[in-house]
């Protein structure tokens, strides 16, 4: 499978500035997208759990540099996240648009919930269910209702006709 690695340098930049640039317009509540983590869960459904991984590891690491506070919590949410939503959208019923938006949801999810167990065995104050219930769920449903549109972008620029396993025909 060929995967264009300079196209997907190039969303994470135009991901990064997004998020910094107009995420807070599209704040639902307070909750932004996490346009990076959709990216990751994109690419993880459109080319299979490990390039998911990888490309979650490589942006979740950039964002750790970048923050400088806890190298590694990023890139290791943003792996587990993409390789979730890869290994669901891996099977037979992966033409379906609700296996996405499924996909997305626990991709989501799993990366979140990652993040938050590592900052809690940091000592993170916060509650769990204060923490899941005004955090994790809502961020998670609002990622994965824009992860399906952005896995169609994707799985079109990142991945070689023909070797994307993204919703066909549509």
């Amino acid at each position: 499978m060929r995967f264009r690695w300079w196209a997907f340098f190039l969303f994470i930049a135009l991901g990064a500035c997004a998020q910094g640039t107009f995420a807070h317009v599209l704040a639902v509540r307070s909750t932004r997208p996490d346009f990076l983590l959709i990216l990751c869960l994109s690419i993880g459904m459109g080319s299979g759990p490990i390039r998911g991984c990888q490309a979650g590891f490589i942006a979740g690491f950039l964002i750790d540099l970048m923050g400088g506070r806890s190298i590694g919590l990023q890139a290791l949410s943003y792996s587990v996240g993409g390789f979730v939503a890869g290994w669901v959208t891996s099977g037979p019923l992966r033409q379906s648009p609700l296996v996405y938006v499924v996909s997305g949801l626990t991709g989501s999810l799993s990366a979140y919930l990652v993040a938050y167990a590592l900052l809690a065995s940091l000592g993170f104050p916060q509650s769990p269910a204060k923490v899941f219930g005004g955090i994790i769920w809502p961020a998670s449903l609002y990622d994965a209702l824009l992860t399906l549109p952005a896995s169609l972008v994707v799985s079109k620029v990142l991945v070689c006709k023909g070797q994307s396993h993204v919703i066909e025909g549509t």
